[in-house]
């Protein structure tokens, strides 16, 4: 998950340079990565627990 955020912020900053619209989360410099990595994780959670595969 670590890499999935670092990649994320890889991508925010394409799009905010390209001034494409910005989709992707930027990384917060006031967190650290594990943080920032479980909090993407729980994100996805609550993603699965709220939208159920049918």
């Amino acid at each position: 998950m670590q890499q999935s955020v670092l990649v994320e912020s890889q991508l925010a900053q394409w799009q905010r340079a390209t001034g494409k619209r910005q989709r992707a989360r930027a990384f917060d410099a006031e967190q650290t990565l594990v943080e920032q990595a479980y909090a993407a994780a729980i994100k996805e959670r609550w993603k699965h627990i709220d939208h159920p595969h049918q």
